[in-house]
Parts: structure tokens; C-alpha cells; sequence
């Protein structure tokens, strides 16, 4: 087994002792790597996206943000619903339906997952 080492703010070491703490965690690595397989079973399930694709989408971020608000609507196309509700700490849930090519849907998933302010995303297809 190999060895690495990794430097991290303190904020994300006080979250991760947290989640050690808070799920029981045997330790540090432990849930590094659980980390690891979900986002390989995310990409796996993202590269399966074929055709056209019906799915929902949920994002939560800080109200007004605006460079996440203009990619949404440049992706209008594939937007067929859309949720919003405040929420407090001034933070914003949406929730979308998307139709349309798994492309286009894959790509602003993708350019969605980036960006910094977003707090959480979530896709989900049938």
C-alpha cells in the first residue's frame, strides 16, 4: 500500500476530524478514500450518459451569484423546469429538470461542479 501526504487548510482538517468523529471513521485515510470511490463511481455513472436524457439536478449556492446564474442561462435549452427557493443564511436551492442531448447535460454538470461558490450538486438520472 502506498503512503501519501496531502496539505489542507485547517477548516477542511476540522471537517474531516468532525466526520470521523460524527460517522465513526477507524481514520483519516479511511474516509479519504470512501471520497475517492464516490467520485469514481460518479464519473463512471456520468460517462454512462448516453443519447438523449431526461434527469434532475439540484444545486445549492449564495444568493445572486451571478456567474453561476448566467451559465444556467446560457444552458436554458435543457432547462424544461425550474425550482428556486431561498433559504436562510442567504443560500439559494434549485432544482431542475433537464431534457436534451447527455452532452450538453454532462458539460454543465461539469462547469456547475467547478465553480467555487457552489455549496452542493447533485445529479440525478432515472
Amino acid at each position: 500500500m502506498k503512503i501519501v501526504s496531502m496539505s489542507m487548510n485547517d477548516d477542511l482538517f476540522e471537517e474531516i476530524e468532525s466526520i470521523k468523529k460524527d460517522l465513526s471513521f477507524r481514520g483519516r485515510s479511511e474516509i479519504l478514500r470512501q471520497g475517492i470511490s464516490l467520485i469514481r463511481e460518479e464519473a463512471r455513472h456520468l460517462e454512462k450518459l448516453k443519447g438523449h436524457v431526461d434527469c434532475v439536478m439540484m444545486i445549492m449556492h449564495a444568493n445572486a451569484e451571478r456567474d453561476i446564474l448566467k451559465l444556467l442561462h446560457k444552458n436554458e435549452r435543457i432547462i424544461t423546469t425550474q425550482l428556486h427557493s431561498k433559504l436562510c443564511n442567504d443560500k439559494c436551492l434549485e432544482i431542475f429538470v433537464l431534457h436534451g442531448p447527455s452532452d450538453k447535460i454532462r458539460e454543465l454538470y461539469n462547469n456547475l461542479k467547478v465553480k467555487k461558490k457552489l455549496d452542493f450538486i447533485k445529479l440525478v438520472v432515472p
